[in-house]
């Protein structure tokens, strides 16, 4: 595909081998930009005809390794990209040597243990390797070689082997090596073995990467045994989940411990057992439940995440995530939360303190409002200032813009599209807020209205109102039809608290006609800068259960307010918080041991942390404030 650049291309510096001998089994390429610092994430490619075709990336150093084949005489092609740089064309000459011996073949051998010929954890293994000299005219006298790896999971009991003398074109073999493997290791780790070899012609070094088979689960589906198979607040129900061994080894006794990531819900039996579940298949603890107790407080819809900590025979040890939903959702129910911890409350969802009350605030001054118009034309964007400070998906603003097209976003943009789109999705403003975000047009013909602000200093908020503004139908042909009145109110954070400090946005309907089907209707919710996190409340006239259809006399708050005193899922914004560290040792302990962590995000106080600790049963048995205290325990 075409590759388009979007600043001014670099140069590479890169540098590899101009030339190797035939039987050569390992390539190093470094990559550096024009000024020597490393290069991370260049795509390098090596193609040699009939034996290497390879590709891989640079790591932080810069370095793309590679083991390749190099039976034959000819050209290895290097080709490194990457996106803003100038692509690298480059080769090394792969040629006959007199005497040049490597690594030809293998074979694995475990008899101690199930013998499946695979490398699995804590099996003890036989390696046996076949060397060739690629040379074409001298034979190699008193080879041997020298198995070393850096691994810390893997042990050589026996690393040094002789080989005797090898004629040009001819192959020999040795004794086996000997090493152990840690029980710890993962399904699909690489060890990587370095052979080095040496004889009375001269010294090679060969690598042998191997793959470690062992048993690997995923998480598929969860099962509530009642009469309805979800879990309500104040219910306590049997819980089954079933896994997935997407590893290269059956696991033997599977075992779980299940453990609770939220106080609401708590684990009352966590043990559960899954048998030995083979390459592929799929296993339930049907027969061996959880049990699960959810808090009366839960609201409805909350996600609560579980972590199953696996474990079986040969020390194997994983963990599954997964999470349920309580309850059933339906229009009195909250809506949310989005990804950052936005909830959209409407006015049917009475049973939570934070569902508004529609109160109508009338500031269009052809109505006797105090208002000030905006005289927006068609299509048309203006950024005025805020009166106060308005916290949004964490960020702080002054400005707002408000668009004729039924919308308003946070700061500054020229954006005033009529098409309206999903939340999320890249089309639209980058910090939107959509009462009604479609087609509409202050200056049409039976426009009687006006697009206007207010600020209502003695309640401590600001009013945008699109009063009697013409809704515009197909596109294509554009229509005039009804008049639409609604409006936003900002809430100044400093007057009207959130959990999070995080401003609230109420939108309040007093005529509304969501029918615009040649464009998928409207478009209404909010959504982060990075269009990442948002909350759609409708678009195509679709609703999820929680939410009320738009109507007259509707109003729906957006607030980071939880509905339940449980804390819900955090979900990680890539752009803005830097990976943390913690530390324990040690561990295990019997008597002591020595928690640290760092949180590299300067935005996150120590008051607002914690530590938890949970048993092995998932029951949490120890909570620490974490702004006044050093601990040792």
């Amino acid at each position: 595909s075409l590759e388009v650049w979007t600043d001014v291309p670099k140069n590479f510096i890169v540098n590899h081998q101009n030339s190797i001998p035939v039987g050569t089994n390992y390539f190093s390429v470094q990559v550096l930009n024009s000024s020597s610092q490393p290069v991370k994430g260049a795509m390098v490619s090596l193609y040699k005809k009939n034996d290497t075709k390879e590709v891989g990336f640079t790591d932080i150093n810069g370095l793309a390794n590679f083991q390749i084949t190099t039976s034959t005489p000819d050209t290895l092609f290097v080709t490194v990209t990457k996106h803003n740089f100038k692509p690298y064309c480059g080769y090394a000459m792969v040629n006959n040597s007199g005497v040049y011996v490597g690594y030809y073949s293998h074979t694995i051998a475990d008899p101690g243990s199930n013998n499946n010929g695979e490398i699995n954890p804590g099996e003890t293994i036989q390696l046996t390797i076949t060397l060739k000299n690629y040379g074409n005219s001298a034979t190699a006298t008193n080879v041997s070689a020298k198995l070393t790896t850096t691994d810390p999971l893997i042990t050589i009991t026996d690393s040094i082997k002789n080989y005797g003398s090898i004629a040009p074109g001819a192959t020999a073999n040795s004794s086996p090596f000997v090493f152990n493997v840690s029980q710890n290791i993962k399904n699909g780790h690489t060890i990587n073995f370095n052979v080095s070899i040496t004889s009375t012609q001269g010294n090679w070094n060969s690598v042998l990467w191997l793959t470690v088979e062992a048993p690997d689960f995923t998480y598929r589906r969860s099962q509530i045994f009642d009469g309805n198979g979800v879990l309500e607040p104040g219910e306590t129900s049997d819980l089954a989940i079933t896994i997935k061994n997407i590893g290269g080894l059956t696991g033997t006794n599977i075992n779980g411990i299940l453990k609770s990531e939220n106080p609401g819900v708590v684990v009352i039996d966590s043990i559960g057992s899954f048998g030995d579940v083979a390459i592929g298949d799929s296993a339930t603890n049907s027969g061996d439940r959880f049990q699960v107790s959810a808090s009366s407080q839960l609201s409805p819809g909350h996600e609560i995440r579980f972590i199953a900590m696996l474990s079986g025979d040969i020390n194997f040890k994983d963990t599954v995530e997964f999470s349920i939903i309580i309850g059933i959702v339906n229009t009195n129910s909250p809506t949310g939360p989005d990804g950052y911890g936005y909830y959209a409350y409407d006015n049917t969802d009475t049973n939570y303190p934070e569902a508004p009350v529609y109160n109508w605030i009338e500031i269009d001054p052809d109505l006797a409002g105090s208002g000030t118009i905006l005289n927006l034309l068609n299509d048309e964007t203006k950024t005025i200032s805020l009166p106060f400070t308005f916290k949004y998906y964490g960020q702080y603003y002054n400005r707002i813009s408000i668009s004729s097209n039924g919308y308003i976003a946070m700061d500054s943009t020229w954006i005033a599209d009529m098409y309206n789109w999903h939340i999320l999705s890249a089309g639209g403003p980058p910090l939107l807020i959509a009462p009604f975000w479609d087609d509409l047009d202050p200056n049409a013909t039976d426009s009687s209205g006006n697009v206007c602000y207010y600020y209502d200093g003695d309640n401590h908020r600001f009013i945008i109102e699109w009063s009697r503004i013409q809704h515009i139908h197909n596109p294509t042909n554009p229509t005039p039809a009804e008049l639409q009145t609604f409006e936003i109110i900002l809430l100044d954070p400093a007057h009207y608290p959130s959990q999070t400090g995080d401003g609230e946005i109420i939108f309040q309907y007093k005529s509304i006609t969501n029918d615009d089907q040649w464009h998928n209707y409207a478009t209404v919710g909010i959504e982060d800068y990075h269009h990442i996190n948002g909350l759609e409340y409708t678009y195509a006239n679709i609703y999820p259960a929680s939410a009320a259809p738009l109507s007259n006399n509707r109003a729906i708050k957006f607030t980071t307010d939880q509905p339940d005193p449980f804390p819900g899922i955090e979900e990680v914004n890539k752009w803005e918080v830097k990976i943390g560290k913690l530390e324990v040792y040690p561990n295990p302990f019997r008597e002591k041991t020595e928690i640290r962590f760092t949180i590299h995000d300067t935005r996150c106080r120590i008051q607002d942390a914690s530590l938890k600790i949970y048993d092995v049963s998932g029951r949490m048995v120890k909570s620490f404030n974490l702004e006044s205290c050093i601990m040792y325990h």
